[in-house]
């Protein structure tokens, strides 16, 4: 009787305990989804700002005028910050072939850029799963630049899913410092830690 009626209890006690962690994991989930949100919104309009530049579009009629060129570089940059050297932002063709980028010392990484760029083709997605390389995770982001019902091109910016602090601190309050949380990007085959690193 003693150990049925223990078992009872220890039964209730570890369901309530449950059913608290899985509340917290839900506001956790639901305030970062917020944070993420006004982030990556802001820099969505930056993204088709630079889409939209006239320079962009002029380059990618005339792609062999140098002087076009140059000007389209510039609205380029306004993606990469100053001493960023981990951003990349890059126009792309439609056809697929890379016109322009940010890092001219670094090879096109033409699967992750063509299969957003894919995507975005068939449907409104912005981003690209995540993916490694060497000891950090990386994604691609862009915009389709448009004239009229053509698409003409891409701008996209290759980003390092960096961690943030305050998100981490947030996490700590809510489920304690004894429990890890990890995420990944839809398709994508690596979680990463809520700092940012990969796990």
């Amino acid at each position: 009787v003693v150990a049925a009626q223990t078992w009872s209890a220890y039964r209730e006690v570890r369901s309530a305990a449950e059913m608290q962690a899985l509340e917290r994991l839900r506001r956790l989930g639901a305030q970062l989804a917020a944070s993420t949100r006004t982030a990556l919104t802001q820099r969505g309009a930056l993204e088709r700002r630079v889409a939209s530049d006239a320079a962009v579009l002029a380059f990618l009629l005339a792609p062999t005028d140098s002087d076009r060129a140059r000007e389209a570089l510039q609205a380029l940059r306004q993606l990469t910050p100053p001493r960023d050297s981990v951003t990349i932002a890059e126009l792309w063709a439609a056809r697929g072939s890379r016109l322009l980028t940010t890092a001219p010392h670094l090879p096109p990484e033409t699967g992750e850029a063509l299969a957003l760029a894919a995507r975005m083709r068939d449907d409104s997605a912005r981003f690209g799963r995540f993916y490694r390389s060497r000891d950090s995770t990386f994604f691609w982001s862009g915009a389709p630049v448009r004239r009229g019902t053509a698409t003409l091109g891409y701008v996209l910016e290759r980003r390092k899913l960096a961690g943030d602090s305050a998100a981490e601190r947030r996490v700590r309050d809510l489920i304690g410092s004894d429990v890890r949380l990890y995420f990944t990007s839809e398709r994508s085959e690596f979680w990463n830690a809520i700092t940012g690193m990969p796990a």
